[in-house]
């Protein structure tokens, strides 16, 4: 069988891609390889000069970026804790 050195899990959403994410990291673990975990997120608001009022949308989509990055933080916390990063 190969061996793995690299395992690379992709997120987008964070309640979904949980299992995703403890499944690398029990692939991690038992090749004793490197684990990536990219959080993709897609920006509406990247596109400029639409004149459409979206100051509020803007900073509403900045608090879910927060939010996300900040329950990612927690999901990476809690399997260091349990030793598995």
């Amino acid at each position: 069988m190969k061996e793995f050195k690299r395992i690379l899990v992709v997120s987008r959403m964070i309640q979904p891609s949980r299992k995703a994410i403890q499944y690398g990291v029990s692939l991690a673990r038992k090749y004793e390889a490197q684990l990536s975990v990219i959080h993709c997120i897609y920006n509406p608001f990247g596109l400029k000069g639409w004149s459409m009022g979206t100051l509020s949308l803007e900073k509403e989509y900045a608090n879910i970026l927060l939010e996300a990055k900040r329950k990612l933080s927690e999901l990476v916390d809690s399997e260091q804790a349990k030793g598995w990063l």
